[in-house]
């Protein structure tokens, strides 16, 4: 007589999630077998589950990740049968044949997670980026009428199949026009990164990369760069002073005259980043290099505008975030890199959305011009 239950492993792997083990007895001999599932936290879990839900209803792919166990439990159990019936059974046996039937991890639940962890961890850049790849892998299999994308489907036919699909999907940016081939080299790239991680936390043979075969690339592009005329027309341009259009030109001229400052590092530029000896120094939220850069007149002049006697070091240069916001408090980059997700996702969102706010003026800036 053999016994089959679910428990889970109470180490966290190296991506602290928890693996769900198969535990089999036969005979008294026990014999843990490794399964490819995987929770984030122990309390997802819950052995002594009623019918099938081992893994709690709250846990996103629960259902999925649910129909997975239970698939592994009734090939176990066919397997001991099967085995029982010729009289070799034994747990080392059975937990070969076993291991030959296990099905294919979930590639989907595994680039989930790999968001998650991204988000958690503060990358938000990265995290929207992996969640537009997900949305279209989700988009694709609903079309293809798969239940999920496993490790297994990642085949170069499948990757020839998603960008062929991927050529058909609408630009939301610009209505009536398809993804630009750049954008499609990005979806995989993030998705060739997904798959190298997965062999190297073990869900996947190195030799199974389908990417050691398929391969894209984008198109060549020429970014146009305005000329000094161009740039002239803009500086002339005469605007009502202390209007929203008046304020972008600003910001603009700023990071012109700054080296070309990132907007989201313009966005949060503080009083302090301006040295008493006429220097700009701030770091980098993109990759934390520190930047020294000599504010030249002009630059000078566009400051003035926003320099009053009751300033304070820690104040935001431009009128675009709120001092009085939760994150404005996290002044260093260290300070943001100690923010929650949450709180850091509240603010990135802020940035994001005056950078959006900014372009927008500058279309209307260059129209003007």
């Amino acid at each position: 007589m053999a016994t089959f239950r679910f428990e889970l492993n109470g180490r966290p792997t190296r991506n602290k999630t928890y693996v769900v083990y198969l535990r089999v007895t036969v005979s008294g001999k026990r014999k843990l077998i490794k399964t490819p599932i995987e929770v984030a936290r122990s309390s997802d879990f819950n052995a002594k589950c009623k019918g099938e839900n081992w893994v709690r209803g709250g846990v996103r792919d629960a259902k999925l990740l649910n129909a997975q166990l239970a698939d592994i439990l009734a090939k176990a159990k066919e397997t001991y049968k099967e085995l029982d019936k010729e009289g070799e059974v034994s747990t080392v046996l059975l937990a070969k044949e076993i291991n030959t039937e296990v099905v294919s991890p979930s590639f989907m639940a595994f680039a989930r997670e790999r968001a998650q962890m991204i988000y958690d961890s503060g990358g938000w850049r990265n995290w929207r980026k992996y969640c537009g790849l997900i949305n279209k892998l989700e988009a694709f299999h609903k079309k293809r009428r798969m239940a999920d994308i496993t490790v297994a489907d990642l085949t170069v036919d499948f990757l020839t199949k998603f960008d062929n699909f991927l050529h058909k999907w609408e630009n939301e940016r610009e209505p009536g026009k398809l993804l630009h081939p750049n954008t499609i080299e990005v979806q995989f790239n993030i998705l060739r990164t997904l798959v190298h991680r997965a062999i190297e936390v073990g869900i996947m043979e190195a030799s199974k990369d389908p990417f050691l075969v398929f391969k894209y690339k984008g198109v060549k592009t020429t970014k146009e760069k305005l000329d000094d005329d161009e740039m002239q027309r803009i500086i002339n341009l005469e605007l009502p002073d202390d209007s929203l259009i008046w304020h972008c030109k600003n910001y603009f001229l700023f990071s012109y005259y700054c080296a070309g400052i990132r907007a989201a590092d313009l966005i949060q530029l503080r009083w302090r980043n301006v040295t008493a000896s006429g220097r700009l120094h701030y770091q980098m939220g993109k990759n934390h290099k520190e930047r020294d850069l000599l504010l030249v007149e002009p630059a000078l002049d566009i400051l003035r505008h926003y320099h009053n006697e009751d300033v304070k070091p820690d104040d935001y240069i431009f009128p675009l975030l709120s001092n009085d916001a939760e994150y404005a408090s996290y002044v260093t980059q260290a300070d943001k890199d100690r923010m929650k997700p949450e709180l850091r996702h509240k603010m990135y969102q802020n940035v994001s959305a005056k950078n959006a706010l900014i372009n927008k003026y500058l279309k209307k800036i260059a129209e003007k011009a």
